[in-house]
């Protein structure tokens, strides 16, 4: 049991800077979604032929509540195809403000924002191409409309916010952000540990063409935990730079867990396939290392 103690200790005294700053990220984040989150929308609903752009700018934004946003507004027939894979493989979840909040490891997010980005916009006009023809706005007339979601959509907020309110929120999203950072760091020292590093990256597929479609099949985790492992993973050298754009490519997040429950399961596993194969293919032909700015 030693060795657990001392993975657990040397993981939180590797991570443990980073919880103030992480904190500060997710309450300017809140700010902002509070601020910005209902233009944010009706942005990306009137978007017109820019939607894969617009989709994949707001993807960029590190909230897990676009990602649902952009489903919802599909099943409302309001964006097409193409701009929901666009947010889809632009977002990220929390992985940004876990790399933002390791000062040391700042060049390595520009080079995958960018990436990122440009998967966005390219998939999704070329998803937009390939289904030009399946008429989804009949589509969601013909199952009645709106879905019965309740609540409001994420990002879309009536009121004022009373800033305690924000700051248990931010507050929450640290404690829950920190929580995986803290468990994917004591994982990989114990597995250090028990078979060494040449075995740890032999069950990652360290160095090997299969390595994104097993990140790829991680992000599709419908689970923001995914993409704040997925990050780590990265910034600790266990992912290439092609591995963590496949992973954090396919994280939609909670947004295909609403297409799941509400969408036609032939149309989800259409936009599921789509999804994978652009984060794979985008893994597969980029780099192990990326242009560190």
């Amino acid at each position: 049991m030693n060795f657990l103690r001392e993975a657990l200790a040397e993981a939180w005294g590797d991570t443990l800077e980073m919880v103030p700053l992480l904190f500060l990220l997710f309450l300017l984040l809140e700010e902002v979604q509070h601020r910005l989150g209902g233009r944010l929308g009706a942005w990306l609903r009137e978007a017109g032929r820019w939607g894969p752009l617009a989709g994949a700018g707001l993807g960029i934004i590190p909230q897990c509540g676009f990602s649902v946003l952009a489903s919802l507004l599909y099943l409302r027939g309001l964006i097409t195809p193409g701009t929901l894979l666009a947010v889809f493989l632009a977002t990220s979840d929390e992985a940004v403000p876990v790399m933002l909040a390791q000062p040391a490891k700042i060049g390595y997010i520009a080079p995958l924002l960018m990436v990122k980005f440009g998967l966005g916009v390219a998939g999704g006009y070329l998803t937009d191409f390939i289904f030009r023809h399946d008429g989804r706005p009949a589509l969601a007339e013909r199952n009645g409309g709106l879905p019965k979601l309740g609540g409001h959509i994420p990002g879309e907020h009536a009121h004022p916010v009373r800033a305690a309110t924000m700051f248990y929120h931010a507050a929450r999203q640290t404690v829950h952000t920190y929580a995986f950072v803290l468990a994917a760091s004591t994982l990989l020292n114990i597995g250090v540990e028990l078979v060494g590093f040449s075995g740890v990256s032999r069950l990652l597929l360290v160095g090997s063409p299969s390595q994104p479609v097993l990140a790829a099949l991680i992000g599709l985790i419908p689970n923001c935990a995914a993409s704040v492992v997925l990050a780590q993973l990265y910034l600790e050298g266990a992912l290439s730079f092609g591995a963590a754009v496949a992973g954090l490519g396919a994280a939609a997040g909670l947004g295909l867990l609403v297409l799941a429950r509400h969408n036609s399961p032939r149309d989800t596993l259409r936009l599921v396939g789509f999804l994978l194969a652009f984060a794979v293919l985008a893994g597969l032909l980029l780099p192990a290392r990326p242009v560190v700015w």
